[in-house]
């Protein structure tokens, strides 16, 4: 069985900035390598993202110096494929449309139906392959309608 693959931002779609209406809210002090940093996040809706199979792949800055290791120790995440980062410019700055041209170049590795969930960068796809798109709001972080979406479209594409 082929399952969906879900490339996952996490900064506006698991933490959010603000405190959600969406349920419990859980602020946690994630010790990094490189310092601390606080971060928040809606237990129920994680729950409810977490509670169905797709190919989990992540997206995110956070696999930079493990932080992804230290952010699941302390919030628990669910297991994943990441794709890497490029390198950084002189300025720290990561090239535009890095997340865009890293899902492509996976999709044409392992092409097949997705969904790219992201707080600022997910726009359109110009793909063969069937997709959904969800641009969160960063100070909600995902939500049960986007799961629900997510699910929807899941259940559609399931191999």
């Amino acid at each position: 069985m082929k399952a969906v693959r879900l490339y996952l931002d996490v900064d506006g779609v698991i933490l959010h900035e603000t405190v959600s209406p969406l349920g419990a809210n859980v602020e946690r002090t994630v010790a990094l390598a490189t310092g601390s940093v606080t971060v928040k996040y809606t237990k129920e809706v994680l729950d409810e993202l977490w509670a169905f199979t797709t190919e989990l792949v992540w997206l995110t800055t956070w696999v930079e110096n493990d932080a992804l290791d230290y952010l699941d120790a302390a919030i628990g995440l669910q297991p994943g494929e990441w794709l890497p980062i490029p390198k950084r410019d002189s300025a720290g700055r990561l090239p535009a449309g890095w997340k865009r041209e890293a899902l492509l170049a996976d999709q044409v590795r392992r092409p097949g139906p997705f969904v790219w969930v992201d707080d600022e960068d997910a726009e359109p796809i110009d793909t063969d392959q069937p997709h959904l798109i969800i641009k969160t709001r960063p100070h909600l972080g995902i939500t049960p309608r986007e799961i629900d979406s997510i699910f929807n479209f899941a259940a559609l594409h399931y191999d």
